[in-house]
């Protein structure tokens, strides 16, 4: 069940990476998030259950938006998020925007599904977000 918590979680996931960012500052601010991911799952996890869940989250992402395709390498050892963010920063401002919440919110899911929906918001909820800028606080009901 969704709660309003991890609706929020969600919202502040998808939002650091808005509409209103240039694609290199998406993919700036998605690699900031994912670092923070690391270092609050790969403790948990171990190296090998964050790689697989990167690797599950990248493949079905990349069924809802194209311009993800082919950035799956099963069988990898580790997290290469270079590949990701180069591929999002190619991209047009929308796009890119789009790419990344397509696979924030699937990592999301794919956390939850493994780990319930409580932990998975108390992990999240302390992500150390990155601002949108230094002027705008995103709203959580766009």
């Amino acid at each position: 069940m969704e709660t309003p918590k991890s609706r929020s979680v969600l919202f502040s996931l998808a939002d650091c990476v808005g509409p209103q960012c240039a694609a290199a500052d998406t993919a700036q601010r998605l690699a900031h998030l994912w670092r923070d991911i690391d270092a609050r799952l790969a403790p948990l996890i171990g190296n090998a259950g964050l790689t697989g869940l990167y690797q599950r989250s990248l493949y079905l992402a990349a069924r809802e938006h194209a311009s993800l395709a082919g950035l799956f390498t099963g069988g990898a050892e580790r997290v290469e998020m270079s590949v990701l963010t180069n591929a999002i920063a190619a991209q047009s401002d929308h796009d890119a925007a789009t790419a990344a919440r397509i696979f924030l919110l699937t990592f999301q899911n794919l956390l939850t599904q493994l780990v319930g929906a409580a932990i998975t918001t108390r992990l999240l909820c302390s992500a150390n977000l990155p601002p949108l800028d230094d002027n705008v606080v995103p709203d959580p009901l766009t």
